[in-house]
């Protein structure tokens, strides 16, 4: 009977399903059955006995039945269309929940292979054992073995066999494994195992197809069993290298010669960047890009792999293993990578590359990458080549030219900082090593620590007196000697606070004026902060604990030539930090230049194109193909001009010969690329201001008799009247008046007269075409002079007979193999001027050229140009960084001269292209 008989007509008649369920997992329990709800018959029912007409009055009076530990609480639902839908719900779920088990099972026999019926063996003693022995297979031990009847073709694609391909006897057996000669398929006997008759005869048949092996891993070059000849037959689309595939004939190739020369670098480098070109051929031929060997992915792996395998035959070599680590930046863990160059580092600690590679890898790998993270890594450099410098590092010592690289590794640290807006900071470093080094107090021993040197330092710095550069700058050894330590008083700008109240109030937010304080700020200020004033910005404030770790010193003889060099070269690199037009310095392919390559190119004001003359200055505007993408990047600091101007004044008081006058020199040029960049309305109190200038640079005592800045002052004449006249005439003055000395420094000076004299007087210098015939015979004149050691004179009198151009040409040959060699140039590590047998090559060119014709001065350029390549040497070494600049000296000027004779003799290109290469 239905508890609620009202609704028992609609009830389904599968839903009864359950009650049999309920009855047999609830034996224990006294329960009645009502419906299809089950109620325990204990339970206090008393308002359940009413009929369906009292079911609207019970709806609030709910009872959970007490169900058994294996069933879920039943509700008691005052609606039978609620219990219906529970009921169909629950079914639904059911009805899924055994299909996706169907659908497993389907898939689970679909991969699985059949299996046979198993069928249940009752007695024991018939069932076979899983393991047979050989005795029990009924096969003779001849016959137990089947031979593979076709060649595996993974023993020629790898080097090795795989190791659990590899059977392992630990006692060698009696008999040669495989068919015997009785029940063998061959006439011969089966020579195998490594037999030297079978090894060689295999190896000539695929010597143009296998990559060899090395001898000394298993005996003749292979680890495993080769096939009988008779048997070898490889289908012609089976086989793994095709003879017709270049790249697979290139790649035996290289494998054989590094087998050869395993400590040839260059070819390992070559090999390196021949997978590039696997990969593009793998793409062009129809390839998926999918393949392993054919992404990204696989051909770093591959990278890696050769050059491990060049680090094992090359341990020593470091570039290798730069080049591995930088390989692994795509494929390893961020912390791995970094602890392996962290190891790296502190394997080599005295090798500059090492840490610029350290640099570069901190700077450029964005998962790792932080301002203070990489600002970190300099002093720990500095510090150890401090103690390299002073002898107190034990483990190592430090590389030849070492102070120059550390320079170098400063250059870094204070472009990064003037990149990340540090501006004062970078250029208080600046100041703070030129005034440690060039104005080091007489009081102290040279050879003082640096640690106790800096304790003397730190006064002077704290002080606020004015610091090397800065406008009436004493100097750390006068104010040491004078114990006069006053400041002097700080005069506020005060345009300064009407620029920024004016930004104030165009600003229409918080965030836009703080951005465009924070970019007047960058571009206007330049030196730290000094005086008694509080500034509005604090990180103008430059403390000495914020450059500290950052100072060193060279323990040199002030008056000694490397000290000269290595102080020359610290200015040299701090103008080019503040952006100051030079001539050309270095040779593009010294360390120097590439060191700078970086920060010059994002510079718009750099002097790495504008100015790429061999020594002068040129009426082109400095990187202006460049002004309009870099516009932005323009910077018009406050005090630039002021600063440059005075490391130049203060430098070339302690510097010495050649590196004082050509600072002097670089210092007209700075006023020159002033004029060249200013409207024409103020040119004219520019080229006055730069006359002025060099006059007074000249009445100075030591300047007087000085021959390059007297060429540096010809030739500015003739950049400020644009008339090449006008600096023949100052350099005619020069040659008369000079009187010839067989010295190298004097010879080399004069050359460089005589040929900027000819070539400007010929019109090499514009690319003029000659206008005035009788120039040459006064150019063939002067050159004729200069060689015989005759004092230079213009009143052409006696003809040039063809006597005397012999004796000329000797000559020229007499002081050309003369010369001393580069290491003892009497320039020193000065570069930019050429070498003396540079200077009198061209000379002996532009002689040959005036007497023989273009022909000849080809022929005695390209003489120099062959003894100027593969020249020994390491970075930073005298003789091999000039020998980098005479080379390119020598091409620039061959350059100019065929481009003169195309202009003037008529010369075809054919001929021009023929003489050239």
């Amino acid at each position: 009977m239905s508890l609620f008989p009202a609704f028992a007509d609609q009830r389904k008649p599968d839903l009864a399903i359950y009650t049999p369920e309920i009855q047999q997992h609830t034996p224990d329990v006294d329960v009645q059955i009502v419906g299809n709800v089950t109620i325990p018959a204990k339970s206090k029912l008393p308002s359940f006995s009413f009929d369906a007409t009292t079911v609207t009055a019970q709806l609030q009076d709910v009872r959970r039945a007490q169900a058994s530990s294996e069933r879920d609480v039943i509700d008691v639902y005052s609606s039978g269309e609620e219990e219906e839908r529970r009921l169909r719900k629950m079914q639904r779920k059911r009805k899924k929940a055994e299909k996706r088990e169907r659908k497993k099972e389907r898939r689970a026999n679909q991969r699985a292979p059949p299996q046979p019926p198993k069928t249940v063996k009752t007695d024991p003693a018939q069932q076979q054992p899983k393991i047979k022995f050989l005795e029990q297979s009924g096969l003779s031990a001849e016959t137990a073995f089947c031979v593979a009847d076709k060649p595996e073709k993974i023993n020629f694609a790898f080097d090795a066999t795989y190791w659990k391909d590899v059977s392992k006897i630990q006692r060698p057996p009696r008999w040669t494994l495989g068919p015997t000669r009785k029940n063998s398929q061959f006439s011969v006997p089966l020579e195998r195992y490594f037999n030297a008759k079978v090894e060689l005869e295999f190896m000539k048949k695929f010597s143009g197809v296998r990559i060899p092996r090395r001898t000394d891993v298993v005996p003749f070059g292979r680890n495993y069993l080769p096939f009988p000849e008779e048997e070898l037959s490889v289908p012609a689309e089976e086989k793994i290298f095709d003879q017709s595939d270049p790249f697979r004939a290139r790649t035996v190739q290289f494998n054989e010669r590094l087998r050869e020369n395993p400590t040839d670098l260059r070819l390992w480098l070559e090999f390196l960047n021949f997978q590039e070109d696997i990969i593009e051929n793998a793409f062009t031929a129809g390839k998926s890009k999918d393949d392993g060997l054919s992404t990204r992915n696989g051909l770093i792996q591959r990278k890696i792999a050769i050059i491990e395998r060049a680090i094992a035959e090359n341990p020593a070599d470091i570039d290798l293993k730069i080049r591995r680590l930088n390989f692994c930046e795509e494929v390893w863990e961020k912390d791995e990578l970094a602890k392996e160059w962290r190891k790296l580092a502190f394997t080599y600690p005295n090798d500059p590359f090492v840490w610029k590679a350290y640099y570069e890898f901190q700077r450029s790998y964005f998962p790792l990458f932080q301002v203070t993270r990489t600002c970190k890594l300099f002093p720990k450099f500095i510090s150890i080549s401090r103690s390299m410098l002073e002898g107190t590092f034990q483990s190592h010592s430090p590389l030849p030219n070492h102070e120059h690289h550390l320079v170098l590794f400063i250059f870094l640290l204070v472009s990064f900082w003037m990149q990340s807006g540090h501006n004062e900071k970078a250029t208080g470093l600046l100041q703070g090593l030129l005034e440690f080094n060039l104005r080091f107090p007489e009081n102290l021993a040279a050879n003082t620590p640096i640690k106790d040197a800096l304790v003397f330092f730190e006064p002077f710095w704290d002080s606020g007196a004015p610091r090397f550069g800065s406008e009436n700058a004493r100097g750390w050894n006068n104010v040491m000697k004078t114990k006069d330590q006053s400041i002097p008083k700080n005069n506020l700008d005060n345009s300064v606070d009407s620029d920024e109240n004016q930004l104030i109030k165009d600003s229409s937010s918080v965030m836009e004026l703080w951005l465009k304080l924070e970019r007047y700020r960058q571009n206007r200020f330049l030196l730290p902060f000094s005086g008694d004033d509080e500034p509005t910005d604090p990180e103008r404030v430059v403390l000495f604990d914020d450059i500290e770790s950052y100072l060193f010193r060279f323990p040199l003889d002030l008056q000694s030539s490397d000290y000269q060099d290595i102080t020359f070269f610290m200015v040299i690199i701090s103008l080019n930090v503040l952006r100051c037009p030079l001539p050309r310095c270095f040779s593009t392919r010294s360390c120097a230049w590439r060191t700078m390559l970086a920060d010059m190119l994002e510079n718009p004001w750099t002097t790495l194109f504008g100015n790429w003359s061999e020594a002068h200055a040129n009426g082109a505007l400095p990187d202006s193909f460049a002004l309009p993408l870099l516009q932005p990047l323009a910077n018009g600091w406050a005090d630039s001009e002021t600063l440059i101007v005075g490391i130049f004044e203060q430098s070339s008081q302690v510097l010495q010969g050649f590196q004082s006058s050509f600072l002097v020199a670089c210092y007209l040029q700075f006023k020159l690329s002033k004029f060249i960049s200013s409207p024409g309305s103020s040119k004219s109190a520019v080229a006055k201001d730069i006359r002025t200038t060099a006059k007074t640079l000249l009445k100075q005592p030591k300047n007087r008799n000085d021959l390059i800045i007297w060429e540096w002052y010809a030739f500015a004449e003739g950049v400020l009247e644009d008339s090449p006249l006008a600096s023949s005439k100052i350099l005619e003055l020069i040659l008369t008046s000079t009187i010839p000395d067989k010295s190298p420094s004097q010879t080399l000076l004069l050359a460089r007269l005589v040929r900027f004299y000819v070539m400007n007087s010929l019109g090499l210098l514009n690319g003029s075409k000659l206008q005035d015939a009788s120039l040459r015979t006064v150019a063939l004149s002067v050159l004729v002079q200069f060689i015989e050691n005759r004092q230079i004179t213009f009143n052409i009198t006696e003809e040039l007979h063809g006597n005397r151009v012999l004796k000329a040409r000797k000559a020229f040959e007499h002081l050309a193999a003369g010369c001393p060699p580069l290491s003892a140039d009497p320039t020193g590590g000065l570069h930019a001027l050429g070498s003396m047998r540079c200077n009198v090559a061209i000379c002996w060119a532009l002689f040959e050229y005036l007497s023989s014709g273009h022909e000849n001065a080809v022929k005695t350029l390209s003489e120099f140009l062959t003894g100027c390549r593969n020249h020994p040497g390491s970075a930073f070494d005298v003789g091999y960084e000039k020998n980098l600049m005479d080379w390119e000296i020598l091409t620039e000027f061959m350059v100019m001269l065929n481009q003169f004779h195309q202009k003037n003799g008529q010369l075809p290109s054919e001929s021009f292209l023929s003489r050239t290469s």
